[in-house]
């Protein structure tokens, strides 16, 4: 079983070089997967075939190159489903009727001139001029009718319109980008099929529950508090968000890092303060965390935060008692005291001879010492 073990950064670098050729290169199937397979196999049975044991160089070449196929072949289905979007495939002017599940809440402004946002819309069925669209049980920028009420997260609709395409990057590069913000409905006519119901959607209810007990603690700043803690900017002021992206902080208003690393930390501090078991509240603030990441909607950013915060708290529930490693340790209340130190034997020195001239006195006959008051006798 030693001649198995691999570095992990070494790992980690063949399969990020097999999600980099699978990304970029066309011509690399989600079947090159399939390759780590036989690979393995011939690994695994080298010894009977060869009768010779395996070395130890031939074991991690083996081992890098299928994580690196099964990277290529992971990208390459990333690929290839983004391909097959139905929103990578819609033409402009498309006539489409959507149902499913408001994925956020619409809270349209009293202004009637503001910017109307686009909040998404969990597709169930998706049905076009040619029938039911295939690939289409995603989510899906809306743009409902202006006059609409205020709907909560959750809401069941039924919505007619036509796709619209957003403006193409001026350079959009080699790699795959995502359809999530190709396009979006601009919708005609919006029909209320049921109400939010937790059973149903628990996610998207607390979603909107959420949102709504933003716009109540902060009612003049909900907008961007919504999109530093959900991470949802269809509310976003235009003028703000240009303001962010000039002075460099767009990321900020990402979900990422920071923000659930901060997430966990008052979660921690939360439960030291109820003064709940350390051990307990790391469990319960990773548990947490998962369910807030899926709630938000589970963005690839916040994903890799979530795992770095996860691991992070793992470690200190999972490592090994400190006790003896600490220089410093601490005495118990009933006066617990160390062994002395042990007493290593040595050679005793030479005494002086009984026969030796005695020490001189220390004053002179006939003086009298200040301290003891006494005078000397010859």
């Amino acid at each position: 079983m030693n001649g198995f073990r691999l570095p992990l950064v070494t790992a980690f670098f063949a399969f990020l070089l097999g999600l980099l050729i699978g990304l970029r290169v066309q011509a690399v199937t989600p079947a090159v997967a399939l390759a780590a397979a036989p690979l393995l196999a011939g690994l695994a049975l080298h010894p009977r075939i060869v009768g010779a044991p395996r070395r130890r160089g031939t074991v991690q070449a083996a081992l890098l190159g299928a994580l690196a196929l099964a990277g290529a072949g992971a990208a390459a289905q990333a690929r290839t489903d983004a391909a097959r979007d139905c929103r990578s495939t819609l033409e402009d002017g498309a006539r489409l009727v959507l149902t499913g599940a408001l994925a956020a809440d619409f809270a349209p402004g009293p202004d009637s001139t503001e910017r109307i946002p686009l909040p998404p819309l969990a597709v169930r069925r998706a049905v076009s001029a040619d029938g039911v669209v295939e690939r289409c049980e995603v989510e899906v920028r809306t743009r409902l009718p202006r006059g609409a009420g205020a709907l909560a997260a959750g809401t069941e609709l039924r919505v007619a319109g036509e796709w619209r395409l957003l403006p193409a990057p001026v350079d959009p590069g080699r790699w795959p980008t995502s359809p999530s913000y190709r396009g979006y409905l601009l919708a005609r006519g919006a029909a209320v099929l049921a109400p939010p119901d937790f059973a149903r959607h628990p996610l998207l209810a607390l979603r909107g529950h959420s949102e709504r007990q933003l716009r109540r603690l902060f009612p003049r700043s909900a907008p961007l508090a919504d999109a530093l803690i959900l991470g949802r900017r269809e509310t976003l002021d235009r003028g703000l968000a240009d303001r962010f992206a000039a002075a460099g902080l767009t990321h900020l208003l990402a979900i990422s890092g920071t923000h659930v690393a901060l997430v966990a930390a008052v979660l921690v501090l939360l439960g030291r303060v109820v003064r709940i078991p350390r051990d307990t509240t790391l469990w319960l603030t990773i548990v947490l965390i998962a369910i807030y990441l899926a709630m938000i909607g589970a963005p690839p950013s916040a994903v890799r935060s979530g795992i770095m915060t996860g691991l992070t708290l793992l470690t200190f529930v999972l490592q090994r008692p400190l006790l003896g490693l600490k220089p410093i340790r601490w005495l118990n209340a009933a006066g617990t005291r160390p062994e002395p130190a042990v007493s290593v034997p040595s050679a005793s020195g030479t005494r002086p001879a009984e026969t030796a001239t005695a020490d001189p006195e220390l004053d002179p006959p006939g003086i009298k010492s200040a301290r003891t008051g006494l005078t000397g006798m010859p």
